[in-house]
């Protein structure tokens, strides 16, 4: 029989760092998703973040967790896409995220929160290609949605707070916000 020469145990380290499942992390977090849900996918993100950022097991850049968002927006699970982009924004505010999750909330009929999106996009980015094209998508939208105003006569009162629709606004003398068509709730509170 074989003899081998020598003996020795070890962990792979260079092709897949330790990991005794050498898949990338938006496989792990796509294969999580279609077993489990998008919440299911989500929080296995986030442990995964928690026990290994910084260990080069996984790749935790803005594109792991967006490539598993962009998996299954392909097949038409937007609901999923974006909780998926959603998270990755709460994670890592990019622009590009951003754009993602505004593209991913228009296909679901979420005008308002798209246009907010695009529109918050285009103020932050610095690229002038990338301006334009969130610019463009928002100036799209526009046509489809309202204007809510809101006038306060006293914006500087301490601690005012303003909501519309649960989304903070922050107080001014009038308030224009893009909203959709029909009912909205607007509240303002004081302490």
């Amino acid at each position: 029989p074989y003899t081998p020469l020598f003996r020795s145990t070890g962990t792979c380290a260079t092709c897949h760092h330790g990991n005794s499942r050498p898949v990338p992390l938006s496989g792990v977090i796509a294969d999580a998703a279609t077993a489990g849900g998008a919440d299911s996918a989500v929080s296995l993100y986030r442990k995964l973040r928690e026990r290994y950022y910084g260990r080069d097991t996984y790749d935790f850049g803005e594109g792991s967790l967006n490539a598993a968002a962009f998996r299954v927006a392909r097949a038409g699970k937007y609901d999923e896409a974006c909780t998926k982009f959603s998270a990755s924004f709460a994670l890592d505010p990019a622009v590009g995220t951003e754009l993602n999750l505004g593209d991913c909330q228009e296909k679901l009929g979420h005008l308002s929160v798209a246009w907010h999106l695009f529109d918050d996009a285009a103020k932050k980015d610095t690229d002038a290609d990338r301006i334009k094209y969130a610019r463009g998508r928002a100036a799209t939208l526009a046509p489809k949605l309202a204007a809510l105003i809101i006038k306060l006569p006293d914006p500087t009162i301490v601690g005012l707070t303003v909501k519309v629709e649960g989304n903070p606004v922050p107080p001014a003398a009038e308030i224009t916000t893009m909203v959709d068509p029909g009912d909205q709730v607007v509240e303002v509170a004081v302490p």
